[in-house]
């Protein structure tokens, strides 16, 4: 049985996310880290502010857990920088494709925005 992507169908799940998915997806929409590193850096978050912009979206939740969400799902890499400790994110483009491929479909993004933005979420 093949199930077909349509529009009602993808905007179906969009409607229908919960916890740290419906996080991640509202970053990806933005284009937007919460509280971005610098403006050399935007695509750049320490663990701290991460988990603080996740908690909103599920209040159980922890560095560990959101550190692998991010790893599985958007490829996210590690940084120690003296006492900062936080992750790098792949291009704004990347990640979106690494999300659709996960959901299914050509998701409907409602900011046409190409890389990472340094002004901070409003999520957070």
């Amino acid at each position: 049985m093949q199930i077909y992507q349509t529009q009602a169908l993808l905007e179906q799940k969009q409607h229908s996310l919960r916890g740290l998915d419906a996080w991640i997806e509202a970053m990806l929409q933005e284009g937007a880290l919460p509280k971005p590193l610098s403006s050399k850096y935007p695509n750049r978050c320490l663990s701290e502010n991460l988990e603080g912009a996740a908690k909103q979206f599920d209040r159980f939740t922890n560095k560990s857990r959101v550190a692998r969400k991010l790893q599985d799902l958007l490829k996210v890499e590690p940084f120690n920088n003296q006492d900062l400790r936080g992750w790098i994110f792949p291009p704004l483009a990347e990640a979106r494709k690494l999300w659709e491929r996960r959901n299914g479909g050509n998701w409907i993004w409602h900011r046409d925005v190409k890389e990472w933005n340094w002004h901070i979420w409003s999520g957070m």
